[in-house]
């Protein structure tokens, strides 16, 4: 199984890309909360640059409401800041 991660600014720098594939034995059931442990542990400074901002997961293009939903083959996990303005 794969899937994908996009990342917005800034949380990219402290991966060093925007977009990454991580790939999953086919039988397992990868939830967002997993991906973001699995970056956590990939990537030193992941951890500490997303819990510094109120980063939205979305889940190609649904909010994630639930980190323990499955994902499925060739889906893509965005952390996003929200958009501010008016």
């Amino acid at each position: 199984m794969r899937i994908y991660v996009k990342l917005g600014e800034p949380l990219w720098r402290a991966v060093g890309r925007r977009r990454l594939a991580l790939d999953w034995p086919d039988a397992l059931k990868v939830t967002p909360s997993q991906a973001l442990a699995r970056l956590a542990n990939e990537y030193p400074d992941f951890d500490a640059a997303f819990r510094s901002r109120p980063y939205r997961p979305f889940v190609d293009a649904k909010v994630v409401t639930d980190e323990g939903v499955p994902m499925t083959d060739g889906q893509t996990l965005y952390l996003l800041l929200p958009a501010i303005g008016g």
